[in-house]
């Protein structure tokens, strides 16, 4: 099925195509349209539309180009023939006014799909599309009482639509339908459309003739500057347009006055007509406006606070990790906010980090104390509360951890030890290094008492032939930690130029014997 006619046809119908007008599932862009002068309709080349199998765009804008009744409200200029290029009557004017006082952004209407848009304002009364012109009034009885809201409830109904659109993010049919609603809202800027034979008013005598004339003049008028754009719904905003042209209001005539003094060369009566044209514009941008609002995303918040902060201590350091807030409040996040204290009442900021990192260290605590932490998430617009807090205990100190084991450089008979700090101070800082030695792996002596900034000793006491067996403890206030792992350095008996490294692996067990060196870990003191 290469394209869609919609003809002429029952109500239920005609509703149908209001809802479905548009194969939105289709596709997201609209292709070029071309004339299909064997058809005499307007369609895309499936080729066009890749997986779509039905024509999107002439499911919205076919029609065959047969003799079809002319516009029964505010003049459309006629049926488009041109669906790409709609014609422009009063409907159009008035549509393309609202969008001019528009405060955000509507370039799906004024640009992307401005065709759609207009065409929309076509189909209330075009018996091919909906065709209900016996819905296109509103009536109020005298002492300002609402009679019939017709109007009205069908401008609500296709808002409704139109906002459904918006919020899948079909610009297409939403434009579509925000036309169509712009109709339903204008129309009772006709004074014909709030009198009838029903009314209080009587049924009008000036009706096509006014809005035919009034059609000749969207060329040569514009909106005055200085509008003030509303925030109204569209069942209000048509309600108030007509109640304006029934009773007057302003520059603008009550309906029977317009009706009984119809003269278009009166002067009062003219500025009525125009009035009428900016009140119809003003009403259907307010409600423009208002369906904006209602879809656009709400405008960013401060975050909410993190979310499972944990704190671990280790080492007698203290590690925190938590998880990003559950809603960043729609600005993005772009650091975080680290709180400590030593009660939940007393705050103080320690630390913040980016907001790609969900953990942090610190380095400052002292032993047999408990410590509150909380961390806050930061966003271009604000900071979060506070997370819950966590609590760290840290410990009692002991004894630092061994230093790293010694590495031995053996120069003639001297042997210089070098070794790394305890990957662990015991909680409280190393004080100083205790250097033993001894000619076997049970015996040992201190040889040497260093401060805490010593990472290096030399032993120049050894004598040629012996075998020397190291090891380093750490000391801190609470007492020495425990040997490292020992080195064994074996003096040649020959006096030798070279400077020979003692190498801590298993080859230099086996070269023992040639007289190198031999390495063995032992724990505790003598």
């Amino acid at each position: 099925m290469d394209h869609l006619l919609f003809l002429g046809g029952n109500v239920a119908r005609k509703e149908e195509h209001l809802q479905m007008h548009i194969m939105h599932s289709c596709c997201s862009s609209v292709p070029t349209v071309k004339k299909d002068n064997a058809m005499k309709s307007y369609m895309v080349p499936s080729t066009m539309m890749g997986k779509c199998q039905v024509s999107m765009f002439a499911a919205l804008l076919t029609f065959t180009l047969l003799g079809l009744p002319g516009a029964s409200a505010w003049s459309n200029g006629g049926y488009s023939a041109d669906p790409g290029n709609p014609d422009y009557g009063t409907h159009d004017w008035i549509a393309d006014g609202a969008l001019s006082i528009q405060t955000r952004d509507v370039t799906f209407l004024k640009v992307t799909y401005h065709s759609q848009f207009l065409l929309g304002t076509e189909a209330p009364d075009n018996p091919d599309y909906i065709g209900d012109t016996a819905n296109h009034h509103v009536y109020f009885k005298t002492g300002d009482l609402l009679q019939d809201d017709a109007s009205a409830v069908r401008a609500s109904e296709v808002y409704n639509l139109a906002k459904g659109y918006l919020q899948a993010k079909d610009y297409l049919s939403a434009a579509y339908d925000i036309g169509v609603m712009a109709h339903y809202i204008a129309d009772p800027g006709v004074f014909g459309h709030t009198m009838g034979s029903s009314t209080d008013w009587g049924t009008e005598v000036h009706h096509s003739d006014y809005e035919t004339y009034a059609n000749s003049l969207v060329g040569s008028i514009t909106l005055p500057s200085g509008l003030t754009l509303e925030d109204m719904s569209a069942y209000d905003a048509t309600l108030r347009l007509a109640e304006v042209v029934t009773f007057g209001e302003g520059s603008i005539q009550s309906n029977i006055w317009m009706d009984s003094n119809y003269d278009w060369s009166n002067s009062v009566f003219y500025s009525s007509a125009i009035a009428s044209l900016y009140e119809s514009a003003e009403m259907v941008a307010a409600v423009i406006n208002h369906l904006m609002i209602e879809v656009a995303p709400p405008p960013p918040t401060a975050p909410d606070p993190p979310t499972s902060l944990t704190a671990t201590v280790d080492n007698y350091d203290v590690q925190l990790t938590w998880n990003p807030p559950a809603d960043d409040g729609g600005a993005g996040l772009t650091w975080y906010k680290i709180y400590r204290g030593d009660s939940l009442t007393s705050q103080i900021l320690m630390k913040s980090v980016e907001s790609d990192k969900l953990f942090w260290t610190d380095t400052t605590v002292q032993v047999e104390k408990t410590y509150y932490y909380w961390v806050a998430a930061i966003s271009s617009v604000g900071t979060s509360d506070k997370s819950q807090h966590t609590t760290a205990t840290i410990p009692p100190a002991v004894a630092p951890h061994p230093p790293t084991q010694p590495a031995a450089v053996l120069s003639n008979t001297v042997v210089m030890l070098t070794w790394s700090a305890p990957d662990s101070d015991g909680g409280a800082n190393i004080t100083g290094y205790m250097i033993y030695r001894g000619s076997s792996p049970s015996s040992r002596i201190l040889m040497a008492n260093l401060e805490a900034n010593s990472l290096t000793w030399s032993d120049t006491s050894t004598e040629r032939g012996e075998t020397y067996h190291y090891w380093v403890t750490a000391v801190n206030s609470v007492g020495e930690g425990d040997l490292s792992l020992e080195v064994t350095v074996i003096i040649p008996a020959k006096k030798s130029s070279l400077v020979t490294p003692v190498l801590i692996s298993a080859i230099t067990l086996a070269l023992a014997s040639a007289g190198v060196l031999v390495l063995r870990r032992r724990r505790g003191k003598a």
